[in-house]
């Protein structure tokens, strides 16, 4: 979370957090006004509508599990990561660990992708959307399943998946945080994650709009995102 220097530390513990919760969730809306404008063109995708989200069986797992995501793609949290009945249970065959303390319990059963970084204000998880994003999408053209976690995945595990739908479903920031939070309640990626996420959006709407320039494409077409080099 982003460290401040005003005078939080005078207010008792529990005046305290509550102030803190009420900025950080007056920040956020003040994010997703932002991006609310709209930075891509028409022919993006759209999600799977929350009735047909809801028939698929896979959905309706026990309390206090990962949810599923996409059907490839589960969200969860260290002590998810450290129960090998359930991510053999949800049929998981990779995972992304986006912490830099949390073991890897199975490194002989399962594929492992590392993202070392701290849940703060000054940590670049930016830098590693593309190469989660290429793992992600490695797997499950291998026919398989990923899960993703960090401490309490809560934070920088929910910012990897926000930027997965972002990039591969070509929505903007809130519809695709909307999304994760109808399936986990408790997503909360911290201002600076948000802010990144909000750059990275902008970033792949001026690749898109650089490329239907140059291949005077027009407005009704499909649009598909280029892959990094």
């Amino acid at each position: 979370m982003l460290a401040g220097n005003t005078s939080r530390g005078l207010l008792p513990a529990g005046v305290r957090f509550l102030w803190w919760d009420v900025c950080h969730l007056a920040s956020w809306w003040v994010l997703v006004g932002l991006c609310a404008s709209g930075c891509w063109c028409d022919g993006e995708k759209s999600f799977p509508s929350t009735q047909e989200w809801e028939r698929s069986s896979r959905n309706l797992l026990p309390a206090h599990w990962p949810v599923e995501i996409l059907p490839f793609l589960y969200l969860g949290s260290a002590y998810h990561a450290s129960r090998k009945d359930m991510l053999d249970a949800l049929g998981i065959t990779a995972l992304i660990n986006v912490s830099a303390n949390c073991p890897n319990h199975f490194e002989g059963h399962y594929q492992y992708k590392s993202i070392p970084v701290e849940d703060n204000h000054k940590a670049d998880i930016s830098s590693w959307f593309n190469e989660a994003i290429d793992f992600i999408d490695s797997v499950k053209n291998e026919g398989g399943r990923v899960f993703v976690h960090c401490q309490a995945g809560i934070s920088r595990s929910a910012t990897i998946c926000l930027a997965y739908l972002m990039r591969t479903n070509r929505v903007k920031l809130d519809e695709a945080f909307e999304f994760v939070k109808q399936r986990r309640s408790i997503i909360s990626p911290n201002f600076s994650f948000m802010g990144q996420l909000l750059q990275y959006l902008a970033g792949w709407a001026i690749s898109v709009n650089k490329i239907m320039t140059r291949d005077q494409v027009t407005s009704n077409s499909q649009i598909f995102l280029p892959r990094p080099k």
